[in-house]
């Protein structure tokens, strides 16, 4: 695991947050959620790169004692269809994988056409709201 810096994290004031990288996999949530605990200003939520990593952060969760969402909210992304069976239920951003590597490959096929690198894609998103968020606890 390592940390990561971003643009955001040069903002005055600096906002509440630290991003962590974690291998792909249950196992790379449950080691992230290990270590962020261990800070002295605990986290109120977290908010995972995959609904793979959210589920190892709440079978943490879980063996930590905490009570999701009342002690911390943990978002995924991707809305896998295990996810609407953890317990809690978690919430997620739904995002079409198809379409993501659709629009990539098109963006690659016009980057090697024109020589011109793509600056960005956007792609719709959804957030499917169900059992592993509320309001953040009082510091």
């Amino acid at each position: 695991m390592r940390k990561r810096k971003s643009a955001l994290e040069a903002l005055e004031p600096a906002p509440d947050f630290s991003f962590l990288e974690v291998p792909l996999s249950v196992e790379g949530g449950y080691k992230a959620l290990v270590a962020e605990a261990l800070v002295p200003a605990k986290p109120t939520a977290f908010l995972c790169f995959s609904d793979v990593i959210a589920q190892g952060a709440l079978a943490r969760a879980a063996a930590l004692g905490l009570k999701v969402p009342e002690d911390v909210s943990i978002i995924g992304m991707e809305d896998l269809p295990s996810s609407q069976f953890t317990f809690p239920a978690l919430t997620t951003i739904a995002l079409s994988v198809e379409d993501m590597g659709e629009r990539t490959a098109d963006a690659l096929f016009q980057w090697l056409e024109t020589d011109t690198m793509p600056l960005s894609i956007r792609l719709p998103v959804t957030l499917v709201q169900r059992e592993t968020t509320g309001a953040a606890r009082p510091r």
